[in-house]
């Protein structure tokens, strides 16, 4: 890049004569502050987690890029001004001439030539500035984590790419952080440049605090919340599957949590005097899920059966809640016995499996067999009709 015949010596003194020539040239660059400890000293910054925002005064800008010196502590007592007020101006000046640009990477991908890309989005964005040119400063914009949180539709995970960009994932895509930890490390190692890097960690918004910290530093926060409070977030109930007996299990009251237990669209039925409802798969028989216990009215005459895995939750007059202890051991002992079913004619029988069985089954084994007297006879009748 040359661009030596755009400055002369006037031309960098009348910049420099004033605060206010500069004021309008101040751009903002990210670095790490562990890798520049000693040179921080020298320099006025602003610390963001382990990186810190330096700033630059643009002496020439082409098609080329741009040509910059350094802002350092000499100049800041020269023009008589704080850190704080440096920061504000550079910020001010930096997102005015170059805009924040917040792209889903298949975008940027797709922009690129040679590139076949499907229509198919890929849930990771990337964030720089209008020049995509030591854009990792953006992350100091004023409206940056509102605009990022806004696309990404809620918290998310930041990765330092590179100190011209980072790279933004939704917490709801993001899994484990320490495998973007790793993946930060690897690309770091194998793609970036040395004088390019930014640090090898990963960082997570908050977009209901509005905190925006280290990954490992936001689980941590999240891991120290008061044990009550997660009590209070979630739901003691009793998971009853096929052939299997009841669980108590703590699950999040949201409707999203429920389906996923029952493997589809929940629906509530009422069987008993008592505030339990039984949470269930509505379309579990359409769907030919496992059986899996009967309900019978109090002379014992079976009136239903319910398919697939379900839940026994508390009730009052407008949401689910947790079973009191009566209740857990009253439905445990309710359902405590898997059942089987053979059909018996035009009706079906339900026989709970005890014993042997029980053991059978809890050991893995398939194929059990329940020896019932009058299910073998009446296999035996039908062969003899044949």
């Amino acid at each position: 890049m040359d661009q030596k015949n755009n400055l002369n010596k006037d031309k960098i003194e009348k910049i420099m004569s004033s605060y206010e020539n500069v004021k309008d040239r101040l751009i903002v660059r990210m670095v790490s502050s562990k890798e520049n400890k000693e040179w921080l000293s020298n320099v006025p910054h602003h610390n963001v987690e382990d990186m810190a925002a330096v700033y630059r005064i643009v002496l020439t800008k082409n098609e080329q890029g741009l040509t910059s010196i350094p802002f350092d502590n000499r100049l800041l007592a020269h023009y008589g001004i704080t850190k704080k007020q440096l920061h504000e101006d550079a910020i001010e000046s930096e997102s005015k001439h170059y805009p924040l640009k917040i792209q889903c990477i298949t975008e940027v991908l797709k922009g690129m030539a040679d590139i076949p890309f499907g229509s198919e989005e890929i849930p990771l964005f990337v964030a720089t500035n209008e020049l995509s040119l030591n854009g990792a400063g953006v992350i100091t914009y004023p409206d940056f984590m509102e605009q990022a949180s806004k696309r990404l539709k809620g918290d998310f995970y930041m990765l330092p790419s590179s100190i011209h960009e980072v790279l933004l994932i939704a917490e709801s895509e993001a899994g484990d952080y320490h495998d973007l930890l790793d993946m930060v490390k690897e690309v770091n190692k194998t793609v970036v440049m040395p004088h390019e890097r930014l640090t090898n960690n990963v960082y997570h918004y908050d977009s209901k605090e509005k905190i925006f910290e280290m990954a490992a530093s936001y689980v941590e926060r999240c891991n120290g919340l008061d044990d009550k409070q997660i009590q209070e977030e979630k739901l003691n109930v009793l998971l009853v599957k096929p052939e299997k007996r009841p669980q108590q299990i703590k699950i999040d009251d949201s409707l999203e949590t429920l389906q996923k237990v029952v493997g589809g669209n929940i629906q509530v039925i009422c069987p008993f005097e008592d505030p339990v409802g039984l949470i269930t798969n509505e379309e579990g028989k359409i769907e030919h899920l496992p059986l899996n216990r009967s309900l019978k009215k109090d002379n014992g005459q079976m009136q239903d059966i319910i398919s697939g895995d379900f839940l026994v939750v508390g009730l009052t007059k407008d949401r689910f809640e947790s079973l009191s202890q009566d209740m857990m051991q009253k439905y445990e002992k309710r359902f405590h016995e898997p059942e089987v079913f053979i059909k018996m004619g035009k009706g079906m029988m339900a026989i709970s499996v005890t014993g042997d069985c029980m053991k059978a089954m809890d050991n893995g084994e398939k194929g059990t067999e329940i020896k019932n007297p009058k299910a073998k006879k009446a296999k035996k009748n039908q062969k003899e009709e044949r």
